[in-house]
């Protein structure tokens, strides 16, 4: 085994053991891949991946949720965490915790569901200038190369519906700026509302 990998597969070890916890398989899989570290680093919307060493060391507050497991920040600063489940053999939900707001929120059932939906909503964004849609497009599109084999079917076809769209804008009230996307907000908010229902939770006890 290359040194790196090595150092890799101690660190899954490390995780598992500090919180008592089974890696997704997806998440070790786009590590070894290299996606979230090294030459091949795999920058995605709004999921900033965490160094591994970070997640062994990261030490929750006593009056937060037990349970979390940390592994991304938001652009805002917000934890991405996965969260167990009571089914011991289904993988472990991945939820946001906002770091100004006791409510969290039930982001995705599993890694690979959260990976899509943060896709899905980059894709679905709206934008104040046309370069940063064609921009962020151009992102989202080497993130759906990278992911397809590890993605299903149907979440790669609807994205590359959406992205296969042309650009729209639209003028908003006075004093506000046109809007650059590829859906309407209103098939935005019908769309994330159908496949992702609104589940919050406390994670501060």
């Amino acid at each position: 085994m290359h040194p790196v990998t090595n150092d890799i597969e101690s660190a899954f070890s490390e995780i598992e053991q500090r919180y008592s916890f089974r890696l997704p398989p997806l998440f070790r899989e786009i590590w070894r891949l290299g996606f979230c570290s090294g030459d091949t680093f795999l920058i995605m919307p709004d999921m900033e991946w965490m160094p591994l060493q970070d997640i062994i060391d990261y030490r929750f507050e006593d009056y937060q949720l037990p349970g979390l497991v940390p592994f991304a920040f938001t652009a805002d600063g917000d934890l991405w965490c996965w969260h167990s489940v009571p089914d011991a053999l289904a993988e472990p939900h991945v939820v946001e915790c906002p770091h100004d707001c006791e409510e969290g929120s039930v982001y995705a059932p599993d890694f690979q569901t959260a990976i899509y939906r943060c896709l899905l909503e980059a894709a679905a964004g709206q934008h104040t200038a046309e370069q940063d849609l064609l921009d962020e497009v151009e992102l989202i599109r080497l993130c759906c190369d990278r992911f397809r084999s590890l993605l299903s079917q149907r979440q790669t076809s609807r994205l590359d519906e959406i992205l296969s769209r042309s650009p729209q804008s639209a003028v908003l009230p006075a004093r506000r700026p046109t809007r650059w996307h590829f859906l309407l907000s209103r098939e935005e908010g019908c769309l994330l509302s159908a496949e992702f229902p609104a589940t919050k939770f406390s994670w501060v006890t």
